[in-house]
């Protein structure tokens, strides 16, 4: 009996290492999410998490699918850590509308300019994410809620916009 013959293994392709880098990318940005929520600014309006700031950034640095993934999932990630105080299907729908909202700020920076996509995503991301709640709690809820999520999507907008700013001399890594 001869010796089995040893096959050199093949190197992983240039694709399946790409795509490892994203996932590791994309799985920063979402745990940065986690511990955004711990860190919270004080603000007039009440403390400021910054757990939808890596999802900006990524939208921005990355594109708008991989801000999209990293802003849904890591809603449900820190949603779920903690407890989905609203239900699990109101985070759902938010997690759907942090994903849209990221791809939007996207598309709009890409458009029209950073200034213009922080707005609109302010408006976007404070006004209409609270719309859906009108049947379930009432306008008091709704009026309550406004200005406090107006302010802390501008916060992480903003910040969103410095760091992408200031990375972007490099060459973002696809």
């Amino acid at each position: 009996m001869g010796e089995p013959k040893l096959q050199a293994r093949k190197l992983p392709q240039l694709a399946e290492g790409l795509a490892l880098k994203r996932s590791v990318r994309m799985a920063f940005f979402i745990l940065l999410s986690l511990g955004g929520s711990i860190l919270r600014l004080p603000l007039p309006t009440g403390p400021v998490a910054l757990e939808t700031f890596p999802g900006y950034l990524a939208a921005l640095i990355y594109g708008w699918v991989d801000g999209a993934l990293v802003a849904g999932l890591s809603h449900l990630l820190v949603a779920a850590v903690g407890g989905f105080p609203l239900g699990i299907w109101l985070h759902l729908l938010a997690a759907l509308q942090m994903a849209l909202w990221a791809a939007c700020l996207w598309y709009i920076n890409d458009r029209a300019g950073l200034l213009t996509g922080i707005i609109a995503i302010t408006i976007l991301h404070s006004l209409v994410s609270v719309i859906y709640t009108l049947p379930i709690w009432n306008m008091v809820m709704f009026s309550g809620l406004l200005l406090p999520l107006a302010m802390a999507a501008a916060v992480n907008l903003f910040l969103a916009g410095l760091v992408s700013r200031l990375v972007a001399g490099r060459k973002p890594a696809r």
